[in-house]
This record gives structure tokens, C-alpha cells and sequence, in this order.
């Protein structure tokens, strides 16, 4: 669970800059080449020119979209088996190599 918060404090900080991005003097290089006529990072997020679908869109994403993917990765990483090696699945002969590499490492 700890994943999915730090998954949605990425996205609202990520979304934040968004705003702060949007709002603040700085401008978008591809708003002179034509591709956009608004200073937002992306189109469909014009917090100057269009604030409702921009507010809709961010409140979809982070309450519905997010927490969508998270399940379907989540899901799909308890499917992939495990690659985790207990301390007593290790044999004498991994012992064994791993203390030579720790003393060729010392020495």
C-alpha cells in the first residue's frame, strides 16, 4: 500500500507543476511552432483558457486513472513468480563463492 501512496504523491506533485508551469511566465517552445495556442505543458490540460476540463481531467487521472493502474500492475506482479532466494535455499558451494568475493574485495 505504501507504493500506491507514493505513486499519488508523485502524480499530484507532477500535477501541481502542471498548474505552477501553466500559470507562471514561463512558455511552452511548441506554442510558436503552431502545434498549441495555450502556454500549458500539455493541450488537454489549458488551466488558463479552459480551467473546467483541465479540473475534470486532473481529478479523473488522479482518483481514476491512478489508482487503475496501480491495481493492474499490482495484479500483474503477484501473477510473475518470485525471485527472492531465502538464506536457507543457499547451498554450502554459494557460501562458499560468496566468501571469496568478499575477500577478494578486502584484499
Amino acid at each position: 500500500m505504501k507504493q500506491f501512496y507514493l505513486f499519488e504523491a508523485f502524480s499530484a506533485l507532477y500535477l501541481l507543476w502542471n498548474i505552477l508551469f501553466s500559470v507562471s511566465e514561463l512558455s511552452n517552445p511548441y506554442r510558436e511552432s503552431g502545434f498549441q495556442d495555450d502556454d500549458s505543458i500539455y493541450g488537454s490540460m489549458k488551466w488558463k483558457t479552459n480551467m473546467t476540463s483541465a479540473v475534470v481531467l486532473a481529478v479523473l487521472l488522479l482518483f481514476v486513472g491512478n489508482p487503475i493502474v496501480f491495481v493492474l500492475c499490482r495484479g500483474l506482479s503477484r501473477l510473475l513468480p518470485r525471485r527472492l532466494i531465502v538464506d536457507d535455499e543457499l547451498t554450502s558451494g554459494d557460501v562458499e563463492m560468496a566468501q571469496t568475493v568478499e575477500n577478494a574485495m578486502d584484499g
